[in-house]
């Protein structure tokens, strides 16, 4: 079983409105700025699906693909996270482990 831990950030102040908001992220909340504000959930660890890894891009940063497709992590209804890859046909939800 793969594992990936994901932050949920949340943005308060930006100098865009639509940079405010909730998201997941591989990465936590960085040090606030004039211009940006937020904070992380701290972190926790969800189930990769069979067929999705964690690659470093060649930009340097850490991503999660499917195949050669980089996948962004989008928050689903339900609150968890989503992915969706380059295809879209599948946009799996990711499960929760629990201590």
């Amino acid at each position: 079983m793969n594992k990936v831990k994901l932050y949920k950030v949340t943005c308060t102040e930006s100098h865009m409105i639509n940079e405010q908001g909730e998201n997941y992220d591989l990465y936590p909340w960085g040090l606030d700025t004039n211009e940006y504000k937020g904070h992380d959930d701290g972190g926790n660890y969800y189930v990769l699906p069979e067929g999705y890894e964690i690659a470093e891009s060649n930009s340097g940063k850490v991503e999660i693909y499917k195949g050669d497709k980089r996948c962004e992590i989008l928050i689903h209804h339900s609150g968890l996270p989503q992915l969706i890859s380059g295809d879209n046909k599948e946009m799996p939800v990711l499960k929760k482990l629990t201590n």
